[in-house]
């Protein structure tokens, strides 16, 4: 079990007993309410992620940094946003097609994070901890998306 707090609670990446690494309780499938996004360790992770990107990308005022910034947090906050929302559609093909674009905005939040490292809005260390953050969230969406294509 691995924790992470940066001014959070903490938080967990693994959930125990019966559960996908995505977070769905496969005995329950059929009759899970499609529209309790919270209910996914992959949505709880992704909005983890989400709060830790606004607030450590916050820190950084600088006004050259204004339009990084912007960009960063919204790319980290639709993550959780598209999953939230997928997971409200009645059929599973109409949720993976918002699954993987929660997975672009993982590469989005990559790609704006490496950006952020090298221009020093963001410390080595502050990358490294939401980079491993970001890459659990983004295999447990492709493993997500596996299990609603079987």
């Amino acid at each position: 079990m691995v924790l992470w707090s940066f001014g959070l609670l903490p938080f967990t990446f693994w959930r125990l007993e019966g559960y996908t690494d995505a977070g769905i309780d496969e005995s329950h499938r059929e009759s899970c309410d499609v529209s309790d996004f919270r209910d996914l360790k992959v949505w709880q992770k992704a909005h983890a992620l989400g709060l830790a990107v606004y607030r450590i990308a916050n820190n950084a005022r600088a006004p050259a940094f204004s339009s990084l910034r912007s960009q960063t947090i919204r790319a980290a906050l639709s993550i959780a946003a598209n999953i939230a929302e997928g997971r409200g559609l009645k059929t599973d093909k109409e949720q993976v097609r918002y699954l993987k674009i929660a997975i672009g905005s993982c590469y989005e939040l990559e790609s704006h994070l490496i950006t952020s490292r090298d221009v020093s809005m963001i410390t080595e260390l502050n990358y490294s901890r939401l980079l491993e953050q970001l890459v659990e969230v983004r295999k447990m969406l492709f493993g997500l998306i596996r299990y609603l294509d079987q």
